[in-house]
């Protein structure tokens, strides 16, 4: 790799340092530009990467965004054939201006080439910098250049064409790259763009200008129709592919020039064996959760906020036909939410647990949509979110067959490997009633949870209801089911199968020790109402890892979450949130039992009780104010 910092097994070239590579490696001939040379000597070297950046400052920030393990999860992109990486990463509140991309929540190899997303300067104020990096998949282009990337060996070849002299800014270099990927499956991984961080300042680069996407779209159908002979080699495909582009006059002989010289270069210390050659990809994936994916809306200083900002953030009441008849001093008008107030560092997780209830989606997201930049929504069918889904302030969106509410967890699970950089992830079912100007105070470095955790055993046929009140039964009805604590008996024999390995073993000793601490019993399984809770993101990856397994047997999310908690940190450290539940009868007891000081209620099943005097009354009078005041 090459890099400015401190690193093992790195080589950083500067610009004084290039002139002296000539005498460092073997070979007899150079090739111009100089800073070819120095790519020669890396590849001699015997790197595995090279970042080759046009500048220094905040590098080290940007390699650390990279993924340069075996295999790397997030989103891939599904919606076309021309990706404009700035519709990922940058908000804006018009539906027409800003059309929702299609994606797959997916697992990979890792990536061909990396890039940390660099935006024009006049729009950094727009920027989700929070967003998820998005994989580019064979036989789809992304309208970037391939400058200040990182490339993996199997992509040494394509470093000589793309430093020569063009007379574009790169995009044409950058599309024939793309489409020589294609033909063993390479991709490109996208990365959203450092706070503070490089702007591209080009005049050339006009992304979003629909004569030069016409124009790459013309050349992208060129470049797909192309076919290599099958039984030509890969570097005779390159060559075959650079005169191709002389015919239809985006080469000059001068780049078939250069290509001829550094293949034949590259060829004397790499011979060009492409791993999976003749592979090629279909990888727009068919499998893989479906994800709509929006960018979170940005946190702007409200007082430097220009008219047309402001439009984009006006959320219209849903509620005005409802409260209407009743005293809501807002009502009618549309509000504003502010910069100060709004959270972008949680992402929160919505879970409608059963069909039926995503004609609620445009209440939720005006009450939740006020604090929070990031919402993901999760439930079975995205068809159905597509019909009731907001077209400002849109939200995001998973499909998961939740099971009925049985298998909840894994929507936490799924978000988290999507790569949002956010410090947690906040997860409540669509029929909590949440008091955020509580929850944004709380630490961002710890678990939530609600105030009461039970405690059952492995041994155990029956345990004590969670639920209370009049003619409530005695026993709690998943423990004993098929997805009760059956199924924990097979997730820690799954455990205790994988202990041999040496990389996930001290995981789960560590998760078996603290949860046997925590319930002070040898066979201690956790069990309670779980419609909310917040996994920080230091965590992540060892809750994804240890609830796997609980998904894997499912088991109910009343036992696994609890119980994966409880083995992630110690009771102590866990932050119990006050709330309220309502069960069977109590359930219309909601306004009597509503505390602002609390951080949640539940349940209020918006759907049913807002057709109801006492639900509307309640949420028009009650807690619709509360929200609106707690804002400055």
């Amino acid at each position: 790799m090459v890099c400015p910092f401190r690193c093992h097994n790195c080589i950083f070239f500067g610009r004084h340092s290039l002139s002296k590579v000539r005498k460092l490696h073997p070979l007899k001939h150079t090739v111009k530009p100089i800073t070819l040379d120095a790519v020669l000597y890396v590849v001699y070297s015997g790197a595995q990467w090279i970042f080759w950046s046009n500048g220094a400052s905040g590098l080290k920030e940007e390699v650390d965004k990279f993924k340069m393990a075996a295999r790397a999860k997030g989103l891939i992109y599904t919606t076309g054939n021309i990706m404009q990486a700035s519709r990922h990463f940058t908000y804006n509140g018009e539906a027409s201006t800003n059309q929702s991309g299609l994606y797959r929540r997916w697992n990979w190899s890792v990536p061909s080439i990396q890039k940390v997303w660099r935006p024009v300067k006049h729009s950094h104020e727009m920027i989700d910098y929070r967003a998820p990096p998005v994989l580019v998949p064979a036989d789809t282009y992304v309208t970037e250049t391939l400058t200040d990337c990182l490339f993996n060996r199997n992509t040494f070849w394509s470093l000589g064409p793309l430093f020569t002299t063009s007379r574009d800014p790169g995009y044409i270099w950058s599309f024939w790259i793309q489409r020589l990927l294609w033909e063993y499956g390479g991709n490109i991984e996208l990365f959203s763009p450092l706070r503070n961080g490089h702007f591209t300042y080009n005049n050339e680069h006009v992304e979003n200008a629909d004569g030069h996407i016409s124009a790459l779209t013309l050349l992208g159908k060129k470049l797909s129709n192309w076919r290599c002979d099958v039984n030509k080699t890969f570097d005779a495909c390159v060559k075959d592919l650079a005169q191709r582009m002389v015919g239809w006059k985006y080469f000059t002989q001068k780049e078939i020039s250069v290509i001829n010289v550094w293949f034949s270069l590259l060829g004397t210390i790499q011979p060009i064996r492409i791993k999976d050659w003749r592979k090629g990809s279909s990888v727009k994936p068919t499998n893989g959760y479906r994800v709509m994916f929006n960018p979170g809306r940005p946190v702007l200083s409200h007082t430097n906020q220009s008219q047309e900002d402001k439009g984009r953030f006006i959320m219209e009441n849903p509620f005005n036909p409802i409260c209407k008849n009743y005293r809501q001093k807002s009502a009618g008008k549309p509000v504003i939410p502010s910069a100060i107030q709004l959270i972008d560092d949680i992402l929160l997780i919505i879970i409608f647990n059963r069909p039926g209830f995503l004609d609620n989606i445009a209440y939720l997201n005006y009450v939740h949509g006020r604090y929070f930049s990031h919402i993901l929504m999760c439930a079975h069918s995205l068809d159905e979110f597509k019909k009731y889904a907001p077209t400002k302030n849109k939200v995001s969106f998973i499909e998961i067959n939740l099971g009925v509410g049985v298998l909840g967890y894994q929507c936490m699970m799924e978000a988290m490997q999507m790569g949002y950089d956010v410090k947690g992830y906040l997860q409540i079912s669509d029929d909590v009633i949440l008091n955020t100007w509580n929850i944004a105070k709380l630490p961002r470095n710890r678990i939530w949870f609600q105030s009461r955790m039970r405690v059952g055993r492995l041994a155990s046929k029956r345990v004590p209801n969670i639920h209370v009140g009049k003619h409530v039964v005695k026993h709690w009805w998943p423990w004993s089911s098929q997805w009760g604590v059956g199924q924990v008996y097979k997730v820690w024999q799954d455990y205790s199968a994988i202990l041999k390995d040496p990389k996930v073993a001290p995981i789960i000793q560590k998760f078996l020790k603290t949860l046997t601490e925590n319930s002070r019993k040898p066979d201690g399984v956790y069990y309670e109402a779980s419609d909310i809770y917040y996994i920080p993101s230091s965590l992540k990856e060892d809750y994804v890892f240890l609830s796997s397994w609980f998904l894997k047997e499912r088991v109910y999310l009343e036992i696994a979450i609890p119980t994966v908690i409880n083995g992630l940190a110690r009771s102590s450290e866990i932050v119990r949130m006050p709330g309220t539940y309502l069960w069977y009868s109590d359930r219309v007891k909601f306004r009597k039992t509503f505390n602002p000081s609390h951080c949640f209620l539940h349940p209020f099943k918006l759907k049913h009780q807002l057709k109801e005097e006492s639900g509307a009354k309640f949420y028009c009078e009650e807690y619709l104010p509360l929200i609106e005041r707690s804002l400055p």
